[in-house]
């Protein structure tokens, strides 16, 4: 098994309480070790960021008052109010929304291997989408309103911390 850290945000998922409800009651019968229990969770966090980095291709844009930001050990946490969601079929209103986004493993040894080979065309700074750590890199500034969440990650919350 990989030394490498992922991020453990997808944890508060359904999918992620659902698989910790499940090792807890495991736990609880001895079935498994609290070591075994923590192994799992790590694989899940490596095995959830793959996964969405290579199989889900939509996108979200995103459009509304950016109540705050913050960044924070290169997480992003955006908090924002009269929100218009859109995609190619649906336009979703709502009053508030939490973002919390962070660059996938994946996306980023992908963009550093582009930029190695010299091809420009790979690169996520040549491409039309400006995230939030390539728009402070540029001197733009914090994130925009309107946002085009591509390779990194992000999930969204309601006030309650529900996904």
């Amino acid at each position: 098994m990989s030394t490498e850290t992922y991020h453990e945000m997808y944890r508060r998922t359904t999918l992620g309480n659902t698989l910790q409800e499940s090792l807890d009651e495991m736990l609880t019968h001895n079935l498994i070790t609290s070591g075994c229990a923590m192994k799992i969770m790590q694989k899940f966090d490596q095995c959830i960021c793959t996964a969405l980095s290579k199989r889900v291709k939509n996108r979200l844009f995103l459009k509304g008052h950016l109540n705050t930001y913050r960044n924070c050990d290169n997480v992003w946490t955006l908090v924002m109010n009269d929100v218009e969601i859109r995609d190619a079929s649906v336009l979703l209103h709502v009053d508030k929304i939490k973002i919390v986004a962070c660059e996938c493993k994946d996306a980023k040894s992908a963009r550093t291997a582009a930029a190695l080979k010299g091809n420009p065309a790979l690169s996520s700074q040549n491409s039309g989408t400006l995230t939030a750590q390539n728009r402070e890199s540029e001197g733009l500034g914090g994130p925009p309103n309107l946002m085009s969440l591509g390779d990194d990650k992000a999930y969204l919350s309601d006030d309650e911390g529900r996904v």
